[in-house]
């Protein structure tokens, strides 16, 4: 059985037939011992009212259900992972396969086929290294990662392991919508998202640990999950068409985690990213963090984080497509903070502060985002917060363009 004839315009079929693949590798294999069953569930409901009436209402009802199915044999472990996603929300409907997978491992070699996520984050929300999987930016404040078909094959050796994975055609990002979307203006209109299948995408990522630091390096070819944009004439004459397009890219990125002093830990990433039709430029992320017993209750604790993103333009091709916002750096030169009280045991409130803060630059007025929630935990698995935003910049900049999206929200969640 060949699942080559899938690979190029429906990557729904391969990622069912490689599925069906590894389900007869599963059923053939020795497995005698024990089963392990898990099951994992997520239902969201969150309704955000805007503090100014223009924007809207945030609505969102979400459901996530998967099993794992483990099983030993002798010195052999097998999993199969499988996950379904659904969402109601302002900005529409949508059910789809989220993780679907089959892995295998032996000594210190593992495989996984099928789609997955890949977590080759160093750092927090901007990471240079984490380039494998699409984004799902409908709610530009909650970015989410898209799984996607690929084959990751996986050595460990001690203190050092060693990964490289092989995906077909790149799945689209999703941009922002419902409430996030900006209007645009008359006679100009959005395509969908043109995931660029021109390539298959390679990674490769090794890391070691040398006494109490950590290295990695990832070499990646491939397309950037990062849509740029391009204005054309709409076919019917009629008006423009502005053309999303997820651009070849290849990009060589370093990380580095290493403790500071006692409760503080440093994280560093830097890449060289190089995009076949519009820019290069280096990218850059450095943070730390910090906890600590809070002096006013002994099984409580205050979490601190300080990052510190920056960029730095190289070069840009001839051809470059006219640009919008590219979302991995709109937090490039800037300040992000998260200040985080986390309760003992004994108690159900828990509170935080998550602010970015980009100063100003070239006589501009700076621009934020900035989220205070509080939870309380309501009983096993069941969590409420209540959360408020603020966001705010001059027009012409990036959340100066989301400063009408202000809001509260409140959410229930249940987790099993």
């Amino acid at each position: 059985m060949s699942c080559g004839a899938f690979a190029g315009p429906k990557p729904w079929l391969l990622t069912l037939c490689l599925l069906l693949m590894a389900g007869q590798a599963f059923a053939e294999a020795d497995l005698t011992n024990e089963t392990e069953l898990e099951t994992d569930s997520l239902l969201q409901l969150r309704f955000g009212p805007a503090l100014h009436a223009d924007a809207g209402q945030e609505q969102l009802a979400s459901a996530q259900a998967g099993l794992s199915l483990k099983r030993a044999a002798g010195h052999e472990t097998w999993r199969l992972r499988l996950q379904a996603e659904a969402r109601h929300s302002d900005a529409g409907d949508q059910a789809s396969v989220g993780e679907a997978y089959l892995a295998h491992q032996q000594g210190r070699w593992s495989w996984r086929l099928g789609r997955q996520r890949f977590e080759w984050a160093i750092t927090d929300t901007v990471s240079p290294s984490d380039l494998l999987n699409a984004r799902d930016w409908r709610d530009l404040s909650r970015p989410q990662k898209l799984a996607r078909t690929a084959f990751s094959l996986r050595q460990d050796s001690g203190d050092s392991s060693l990964e490289w994975v092989l995906a077909p055609r790149a799945a689209p990002s999703e941009l922002p919508a419902g409430v996030w979307a900006q209007p645009l203006p008359p006679g100009l209109s959005q395509a969908p998202v043109d995931a660029g299948n021109s390539r298959w995408t390679t990674a490769l990522r090794w890391s070691a640990r040398l006494d109490e630091q950590e290295f990695s390096l990832v070499a990646f070819h491939g397309q950037s999950y990062a849509p740029m944009a391009s204005l054309a004439a709409a076919a019917d004459g009629r008006g423009w068409l502005l053309q999303p397009r997820q651009d070849g890219m290849d990009a060589l990125s370093l990380g580095l985690t290493r403790p500071l002093w006692s409760g503080s830990l440093l994280r560093a990433e830097a890449a060289l990213l190089n995009h076949q039709r519009s820019q290069r430029f280096a990218q850059w992320v450095i943070s730390i963090d910090h906890e600590r017993f809070a002096p006013f209750a002994a099984d409580d604790s205050l979490y601190l984080l300080l990052q510190l993103q920056g960029e730095r333009l190289i070069g840009e091709r001839r051809d470059a497509p006219a640009g919008w916002w590219d979302f991995r750096r709109v937090f490039a030169n800037s300040l992000m903070t998260r200040l985080q009280y986390k309760p003992g045991e004994q108690s159900r409130w828990q509170w935080a502060l998550e602010a970015n803060w980009r100063p100003r630059q070239g006589g501009t007025a700076s621009e934020h985002f900035a989220r205070m929630s509080l939870t309380r935990q309501l009983g096993e698995g069941l969590q409420l917060e209540l959360s408020a935003t603020s966001i705010g910049g001059p027009p012409a900049s990036f959340w100066g363009s989301y400063a009408r999206q202000d809001r509260l929200s409140l959410a229930l969640q249940w987790r099993r």
